[in-house]
């Protein structure tokens, strides 16, 4: 585990109202004072982070900007979180439903989460308190990225865009989210490349036809069993 971090252990104590004769205590009496231990303030990239291998313990703190949009209500628990900085991406699972908005600038302690997956997919579980909001409305711009490295899961968790992408023939009669169920679409481009646009059950979008006619798509990336 790297659990490296420079952590500081605050030990307990009781205190009462008696005062301390001369000499008693742990006081350094006419001397320097002792240099205090360091707060676990350290600060690691999510590339760090995922560097450190599913199962390990990640042993640091992150901050990033949320790029899952809560008014969409596109993810299928109330849960989930992506967090996105400049090296990589994070899908966390909080311990309770959250109402983070898109943009939101995030510090997350992972000083004790560990590294896992779900479906295939980078996954943390973290505690609720452990995230706190730092500031709110940041700018948020998808990753232009080509076909090849989106399919070879280059950019997983990442907000990006897919240019010259188009829903396949058979799907375009249908709303984005079919029968209450959470629902793929099928997508592909010029030559032939496939991929799907996945919506859950809760999307408030999925009554909507797809979209007809080929142009730009952006989303988060994400990878599931596989597909």
């Amino acid at each position: 585990a790297n659990d490296a971090s420079g952590r500081a252990i605050v030990f307990g104590m009781k205190l009462t109202d008696e005062a301390l004769a001369p000499g008693q205590g742990g006081g350094n009496e006419g001397g320097e004072e002792p240099t205090p231990e360091p707060e676990p303030t350290d600060t690691m990239t999510i590339a760090e982070a995922l560097a450190v291998g599913d199962g390990n313990t990640i042993g640091g703190i992150i901050e990033g900007v949320v790029i899952s949009n809560m008014d969409l209500n596109n993810l299928t628990s109330k849960k989930g979180m992506y967090v996105q900085d400049e090296t990589g991406a994070l899908q966390l699972r909080l311990s309770a439903d959250h109402t983070i908005a898109f943009g939101t600038k995030v510090r997350v302690d992972l000083t004790s989460a560990t590294l896992g997956a779900y479906g295939g997919a980078v996954q943390v579980t973290v505690d609720s308190s452990k995230v706190t909001e730092v500031s709110t409305g940041n700018a948020v711009t998808p990753k232009t990225v080509t076909m090849a490295d989106f399919l070879a899961n280059k950019y997983e968790g990442q907000y990006i865009a897919l240019e010259g992408v188009q829903v396949v023939d058979a799907d375009l009669s249908k709303t984005w989210v079919m029968d209450g169920a959470h629902t793929s679409i099928n997508m592909e481009d010029a030559a032939g490349n496939k991929f799907v646009v996945f919506s859950s059950k809760y999307a408030s979008y999925g009554a909507e036809t797809v979209a007809q006619g080929s142009g730009t798509i952006k989303g988060i990336s994400s990878i599931n069993k596989g597909t």
